[in-house]
């Protein structure tokens, strides 16, 4: 019976283990995404400027790792479309995060409004989503036109 009691301490550890890490978890930011542009409305020469910025809303330290040198991600696209995705290239080398309760990492970025073929946006509606390149983070969206 103790081998019995034993084994299932071990497998529910185990289990339970898989479920929660090591302490890190990637499954989703246990914090707040802000994104914050310069301006909304566009001309084609225009340059996108802004700020991602996560915030640790937890009362522990958390931790992320990247695969990358890179930390966030942002796409511009129109309804499905994408057509710019940012970064467009990382070097191969594991970076982390680690963000005390209440602390606050800020991604400054200035992209020009040009597709993945180096063309001008053309004048329209676009959707700005920004997230951290972490699994499963979730994005945060904002409205902008090109005039």
């Amino acid at each position: 019976m103790k081998k019995i009691a034993m084994i299932l301490s071990i497998l529910f550890l185990i289990i339970i283990n898989g479920f929660t890490g090591c302490g890190i978890t990637e499954q989703e930011p246990d914090g707040s995404l802000i994104l914050q542009l310069e301006k909304y409305s566009f001309t084609p020469l225009d340059t996108l400027k802004g700020t991602l910025t996560f915030t640790n809303l937890t009362e522990n330290t958390i931790a992320y790792q990247f695969g990358t040198s890179c930390q966030f991600g942002l796409k511009i696209m129109q309804g499905d479309q994408i057509f710019l995705e940012y970064p467009g290239i990382c070097l191969q080398v594991l970076t982390s995060l680690t963000l005390k309760s209440g602390e606050a990492k800020r991604y400054q970025f200035h992209l020009p409004l040009i597709d993945i073929n180096n063309n001008f946006l053309n004048h329209g509606e676009y959707t700005i989503k920004a997230y951290l390149l972490t699994k499963n983070s979730p994005g945060v969206i904002k409205l902008i036109s090109i005039k």
